[in-house]
């Protein structure tokens, strides 16, 4: 399944896609992912309420994917630490 997650995604609809975002979302501290606004809510929209650059948080949802595309197709597994190692800091 292809991952599409853009700055315009819907933030209940990006953790439908990929649950595993989650974890991605709350280290960058967008702790309400799951409160009334996410459904109505554009990660662009929520990266402005929380102080986060949108572009930087979508480019590093997108670089977890590819490490764990990597790691899938057996490429260098350390690659998938995109979580642990680089989240954007929180403002």
């Amino acid at each position: 399944m292809d991952i599409n997650i853009t700055k315009e995604t819907m933030i209940m609809d990006a953790l439908q896609q990929a649950p595993e975002i989650e974890e991605i979302l709350m280290a960058v501290g967008m702790h309400c992912i799951h409160c009334i606004a996410a459904s109505g809510e554009t990660l662009e929209e929520a990266c402005y309420v929380h102080g986060i650059d949108p572009d930087d948080l979508i480019a590093y949802i997108n670089e977890y994917f590819d490490a764990q595309k990597l790691s899938s197709e057996g490429e260098d597994p350390a690659q998938g630490e995109v979580v642990a190692e680089a989240a954007p800091e929180e403002a």
